[in-house]
C-alpha cells in the first residue's frame, strides 16, 4: 500500500485519461486508488494538479519511476557525464571504486564549470549519487571464481 503517486503513477493517470477522456476526476482518483494499492485516493485537486502539469510531468526531464517528484540536482551535467563515464567503464569490464570516481569527478566539474565548482564531493555526496544511478560494487570473482560448482563438490567429496 502506497501513500503518494509515484512520478510514474502519474504519467499512467494522465495516460488513462487521454485514453478515456470521459472519465471525472473523482472516477479518476478512484481508478488510482485501486491500480497502484494507494492507503485512500487522491484528492480532486490533486488529479486536476496532474493533469494540468501533464506536458512537463511526461517530460524525460521530469524525472524517472519511484520517486515522488522530480529530483532537483545542483549539477545536473556534472551527474549525466559522470554517469555516462561510469557506465563506460563497467562495460569494459575494468574495477571501480570511491576514490577513482571522485578522481573522475574532480575532473568532469572542471570541464563542466557553473554549479558544478560549487558542489562539495563529500562521502554523502558519492553515497547518494551511487544511490541514484543503482551503482553497486560487484565482486569480481578471480580463477576460483570462474570454476565449475559440480567439479568443485565432485572434488571435495573424492577427498
Amino acid at each position: 500500500m502506497g501513500r503518494w503517486m509515484t512520478i510514474e503513477a502519474k504519467r499512467s493517470l494522465i495516460q488513462k485519461n487521454t485514453e478515456e477522456p470521459g472519465m471525472t476526476q473523482t472516477e479518476l482518483a478512484s481508478w488510482a486508488k485501486r491500480v497502484f494499492r494507494l492507503r485512500k485516493p487522491p484528492a480532486r485537486n490533486t488529479v486536476s494538479d496532474i493533469l494540468n502539469g501533464a506536458s512537463k510531468i511526461m517530460s524525460p526531464s521530469y524525472g524517472k519511476g519511484k520517486r515522488r517528484k522530480p529530483l532537483k540536482l545542483k549539477a545536473p551535467a556534472l551527474e549525466d557525464r559522470l554517469e555516462e563515464w561510469v557506465v563506460s567503464v563497467e562495460q569494459r569490464g575494468l574495477c571501480l571504486n570511491r576514490r577513482a570516481i571522485t578522481r573522475k569527478t574532480e575532473q568532469i566539474r572542471e570541464d563542466v564549470g557553473g554549479a558544478a565548482v560549487k558542489v562539495k564531493l563529500s562521502v554523502g555526496w558519492l553515497s547518494c549519487f551511487l544511490w541514484r544511478y543503482k551503482l553497486r560494487y560487484r565482486p569480481l570473482h578471480g580463477e576460483a571464481g570462474s570454476t565449475d560448482a559440480d567439479v568443485v563438490r565432485e572434488g571435495r567429496c573424492t577427498r
